[in-house]
């Protein structure tokens, strides 16, 4: 394995890890925050228990 395949490596790895993280995000503050992720999201209206 060459230092530009290693290289390229990190940088696919790289990718998927911003990839998790915004996942994360978007999670977190949908069901944490209980707001919608994206700003242009629209707000899930609450079901009446």
């Amino acid at each position: 394995m060459t230092r530009a395949d290693q290289d390229r490596a990190l940088d696919i790895l790289q990718f998927k890890l911003d990839v998790l993280w915004s996942m994360l995000d978007a999670m977190w503050m949908a069901y944490v925050e209980d707001r919608p992720p994206y700003h242009g999201c629209p707000a899930i209206p609450k079901v009446a228990e």
